[in-house]
């Protein structure tokens, strides 16, 4: 039989302080102040205008040179740590006031080091961020400056287009006077376009039945497009169904990871607190193996859930993403294949404008061919001005254009 206190390790801790539990925590307040003044530092940066936090330095700065200095040997607090520079930022101030160097142990001193490294990077960016924000108002006054030299351009020029305006207009008055010196002559040509007016007749009686035939295979076109015009619709039910099924996507998916994520918090309380039991029983001396291979088994454990947690959450999205693409592919040929049938519905549109102004035309040269055989021909008097109507104007530009084809 083996005495008492044989099967056990003996761990020697003369002068030393058992300070693993208490330890890990501090490194955890500490790494959580260090982000909680990085997350300050960023907010300030881009929320708070730099100048509060300027004056507020000043203010700070102005506060500490008026106090009194009190006497350093009485208090060791004072004695410790040395009064803030004036280049110091609030947050420095606050970690060395918090965080004194005597009561630190090597990994908290390491810890402030390295947070006073980041919070000092951060003023220098700030240095650097105010620096660029004074080029870019510089730039800005002399944008406004130009500006102002550039509508006293613009003032310049509506006074010369005022101008070219008033000599514009006396130039359409005297074109006037010269057109009606030249009615007479307009008059004799118009003869001589009488005599061809027949011939083109012809010309244009081929036009129209050329016109009507395409009109027909217009409209046989026209009958073959409606089922496509169906399936068309059908194809635009089935995108809007695809879209709201994409759109229901992330709300599953946001339900679906909430509820594994609550059951590996669960299971994480339950892990966690057998590890502070672990973590109480550690503190004492009566350790045995047993529980050292109790606390290995369940770090394993806790492990190997996060792992399994990791990789599930992983495989569902990759197959949701993938959902998405076929989605988005399928949507991308619906869009091609929706703007070519428009542009095949406007050609269409068209060339049905086309037959239709054919008829009109040809409409209005009869007409017109009715009115000058009932009434006799008569020239424009010179001292008065035409006036033309809309649609006189248009059967002119229309003529016009028949008459060059």
């Amino acid at each position: 039989m083996k005495s008492q206190g044989q099967g056990y390790p003996t761990w020697n801790t003369k002068g030393k302080r058992v300070t693993i539990s208490a330890l890990e925590r501090r490194v955890e307040c500490l790494i959580d102040r260090y982000r909680l003044a990085r997350k300050r530092a960023m907010c300030d940066f881009w929320v708070r205008w730099p100048g509060v936090v300027f004056q507020d330095q000043k203010k700070r700065l102005k506060d500490w040179l008026s106090c009194p200095s009190e006497p350093q040997g009485s208090h060791g607090r004072f004695a410790a740590d040395p009064p803030p520079t004036p280049g110091e930022s609030p947050y420095v101030t606050m970690l060395n006031s918090y965080l004194k160097t005597e009561s630190l142990t090597q990994l908290e001193k390491r810890v402030k080091r390295r947070t006073l490294t980041v919070v000092s990077q951060l003023e220098q960016e700030m240095e650097a961020v105010r620096s660029r924000r004074d080029v870019l108002l510089q730039d800005v006054r002399e944008l406004q400056e130009e500006k102002s030299i550039q509508n006293a351009d613009t003032q310049s020029l509506l006074e010369f287009l005022r101008q070219k305006k008033q000599q514009s207009q006396q130039k359409y008055d005297s074109l006037w006077r010269e057109h009606f010196k030249g009615c007479q002559e307009v008059e004799d040509r118009r003869q001589e376009l009488v005599s061809t007016y027949a011939s083109r007749t012809a010309d244009l009686q081929k036009k129209l039945s050329q016109g009507r035939k395409v009109q027909l295979g217009l409209r046989k076109q026209l009958r073959t497009l409606k089922p496509i015009a169906g399936i068309r619709e059908s194809q635009e039910r089935k995108l809007r169904a695809l879209e709201q099924e994409q759109a229901s996507i992330p709300a599953d998916t946001r339900f679906m990871d909430r509820e594994a994520h609550i059951q590996f918090l669960q299971e994480r309380a339950a892990l966690e607190k057998q590890v502070q039991e672990l973590n109480l029983l550690e503190s004492g001396e009566n350790i045995t193996r047993e529980l050292k291979k109790k606390a290995k088994a369940l770090a394993a454990t806790a492990k190997q859930a996060h792992t399994e947690f990791c990789r599930g959450v992983n495989t569902e999205n990759r197959q949701l993403w993938e959902g998405l693409r076929q989605l988005d592919q399928e949507y991308c040929k619906l869009e091609a294949r929706r703007k070519k049938l428009e542009k095949r519905k406007q050609q269409w549109k068209e060339q049905q404008w086309y037959v239709e102004a054919l008829i009109r035309g040809r409409q209005r040269l009869q007409e017109q061919q009715q009115d000058r055989r009932s009434t006799p021909t008569q020239g424009c008097p010179l001292g008065t001005r035409p006036k033309a109507s809309p649609k006189n104007q248009h059967w002119s530009r229309s003529s016009g254009a028949v008459y060059r084809g």
